[in-house]
């Protein structure tokens, strides 16, 4: 009898020119670790005129040598950003070969983007209906998806894992008022207003067109591969935060950290650092459920929200965040959610 065929798609980039990112490079590595998945490479889709006529099918027909059948299973994930057409096409091929679909969602662009392909949040609920299931970052976002019309099972994952061969420093009372921040520093405009105390430092990774904007209150450290972040990750506490301001979360950009699972939060954590979070953004429960940091309303005063915690508390998030570290590094939190997705699917 024929094995089952399990296969991740990549529809991004040929596996010599591979650059999906980490989040997904994880994953990947679950799956053909754990589940005896395999990758099946699609080309990357141009926009131009010849491959919108011409070479969608042809390259989608690259799947024809797997001999796909209904017992088969496949995982893409989502936003798969190759084009609205070659996904609905990519799509219509599985289904009309019955095969099982998973789409692991890291983002849904309609809650992002103002000018996204999807223009409301029901037209990309409508179009995930096309997977057998779904994985979603958070409760928070599969009870959006499932308001706006979502009816696939769908599965939380609750936070993304990270895979470090870096260990976790030795974090401690004499670390907790220090602060750091990674992330495009571009478009985190909220550094320019975001002032703190001598007493505190702050440190910032990532890039930027004018360090100059930064405000003077701030030790921007440059920057550098997230291998190299991860070796000097660690210390006291790290923050999530985006948009233009300190008081509150404002914008599109901003606003979307109500929906998704940010991934700097996954690195901070992985390090044995507790995290600072805007107090209405999904992975707020997550930080308070696990008591691995602390939520807040805003950081314009962030002296002032660390003063609040003793040394005693401070210690046990450490404790709590090593913890956590231990479940991401191994993967924790992506094999609770395939094994639940795969009971919902076979």
């Amino acid at each position: 009898m024929e094995l089952m065929k399990k296969l991740i798609i990549d529809v991004v980039r040929s596996k010599a020119n591979d650059g999906i990112g980490k989040p997904k490079e994880d994953i990947n590595e679950v799956l053909e670790n754990d589940y005896g998945f395999q990758m099946a490479y699609l080309k990357q889709f141009k926009y131009g005129k010849f491959d919108r006529h011409f070479l969608i099918n042809y390259r989608i027909n690259k799947l024809d040598k797997y001999h796909l059948k209904s017992t088969d299973v496949i995982v893409i994930q989502y936003p798969i950003y190759s084009g609205k057409q070659f996904e609905e096409t990519l799509l219509r091929y599985l289904n009309d070969r019955r095969v099982k679909t998973v789409a692991v969602i890291h983002d849904i662009d309609s809650l992002r983007f103002p000018n996204s392909t999807f223009k409301t949040v029901k037209d990309e609920a409508e179009f995930l209906n096309n997977f057998t299931a779904v994985i979603s970052p958070n409760s928070t976002m599969s009870d959006t998806l499932k308001e706006n019309g979502l009816n696939v099972p769908c599965v939380d994952l609750e936070i993304f894992d990270y895979f470090s061969d870096v260990h976790s420093k030795k974090n401690g009372i004499k670390y907790k008022d220090e602060i750091t921040f990674a992330g495009n520093l571009n478009k985190s405009v909220f550094l320019k207003y975001l002032e703190v105390p001598e007493d505190i430092r702050f440190e910032v990774f990532g890039n930027i067109d004018d360090p100059e904007t930064l405000n003077s209150s701030l030790r921007y450290m440059g920057s550098v591969s997230p291998d190299v972040l991860s070796k000097k990750l660690g210390h006291g506490y790290g923050l999530v935060w985006d948009g233009n301001s300190v008081d509150s979360m404002d914008g599109k950009i901003g606003d979307y950290l109500r929906y998704n699972n940010p991934y700097k939060a996954s690195s901070y954590l992985s390090a044995g650092m507790p995290v600072i979070v805007w107090e209405e953004s999904a992975i707020a429960k997550f930080v308070e459920e696990h008591h691995v940091g602390l939520a807040v309303d805003s950081i314009a005063d962030l002296a002032m929200s660390l003063k609040r915690v003793t040394d005693g508390e401070f210690n046990q998030m450490v404790d709590n965040a090593h913890a956590i570290s231990a479940k991401l590094h191994d993967g924790f939190y992506t094999k609770q959610a395939f094994d639940r997705v795969f009971d919902e699917i076979k």
